[in-house]
């Protein structure tokens, strides 16, 4: 259970620029497979092609590369049962104190984690 919890933690918080440049560049494979000429003006490029079939291909490129991301996690924590995640107290619940909060910003209800301070 703690090592789905740290998994889940960590994919999502993980970005790479890696990953972002395999993604943009299986996304041109994409459009070239797909027929998309790069040389027509931008107006017609955007209005005649199918974008629903170039989106069922990027959105399997994404899924091959997020597969691969959490297959190299899965191997890591493996390796490392011993991994808790960076500054993480499983004896506690957490040391941070959250509330529900709402955001005129974003419209919504957002979780506002701070750590106690104690003054002596």
């Amino acid at each position: 259970m703690k090592t789905n919890i740290i998994l889940a933690l960590v994919l999502m918080f993980i970005t790479t620029s890696a990953n972002a440049s395999q993604y943009n560049e299986g996304v041109k494979k994409c459009l070239q497979q797909l027929g998309y000429r790069w040389t027509d003006n931008a107006e017609e490029r955007i209005n005649n092609f199918n974008w629903n079939n170039a989106s069922i291909c990027t959105n399997n490129v994404k899924r091959k590369l997020v597969d691969e991301e959490y297959t190299r996690l899965r191997d890591f924590i493996k390796e490392n049962p011993w991994y808790k995640g960076p500054n993480w107290k499983w004896e506690r619940y957490s040391e941070y104190n959250c509330s529900k909060v709402w955001s005129e910003e974003v419209n919504t209800t957002i979780t506002l984690c701070q750590k106690d301070y104690y003054v002596q």
